[in-house]
Formats: C-alpha cells, structure tokens, sequence
C-alpha cells in the first residue's frame, strides 16, 4: 500500500518517487533522459527530485497509459500541444457530426 505522498519535504529519492506515482524506478530513470527531466544531484550523486519533478512523471504517466499517446505524443503534450481527453472526445464527436452530415445528404431526395 503506497504512503501518501507528503508535499512538505523539498527532495525525494527515486524509490519515493517510485511509490508515490507506481513508476519503475528504471523508468523514472528513462523518463529522466527521454522528457529531460533534470533531478537535483546530493551526496554521492544520489538522484533529489522536487515536487514539480512528481508532477511531471505523473502526467508523462497518464499521457502514456491513461490516453494512449506514445512518447512522441506525450512530449508534444507536455510542450502544450495536448488537448487531452476532454479535447480529443469533443474532435471525435465533431467528425463523427460531419460524417452523419455527409450521409444524411447523400440519403437525403
């Protein structure tokens, strides 16, 4: 049973990380290179995340799983492109009009 997370520390090791978001810490650390996340270095070059940092790999997490999208989506995504699910929906259904549209024309005297 994951902690819940405590948003009062300033660094958090990799393995809190790992359990706050259900991320491999293997991933997180290919996450790091392919999203340039960028953790803090402490003592013995032991990776520090911050906050902002969880937030991050949470959102590269739902973009991935929870919509899908591959890692080149997910990074266009977190550069601002993202409509995200709500977004995508709403596109769908408006195509999904105009091809009723087309038909009801076409079977339309």
């Amino acid at each position: 049973m994951r902690s819940p997370p405590r948003k009062d520390k300033i660094y958090y090791r990799i393995g809190e990380v790992s359990e706050i978001t259900g991320v491999k810490p293997y991933v997180i650390r290919y996450w790091e290179k392919v999203f340039e996340i960028r953790p803090e270095r402490g003592e013995g070059l032991q990776r520090r995340y911050r906050w902002e940092d969880i937030e991050r790999i949470n959102t590269i997490k739902v973009l991935l799983d929870q919509e899908g999208l591959t890692i080149a989506g997910a990074k266009r995504g977190l550069q601002g492109g993202r409509k995200g699910v709500s977004g995508r929906l709403e596109e769908i259904l408006r195509e999904l009009k105009e091809e009723l549209r087309g038909i009801k024309d076409i079977l339309s005297p």
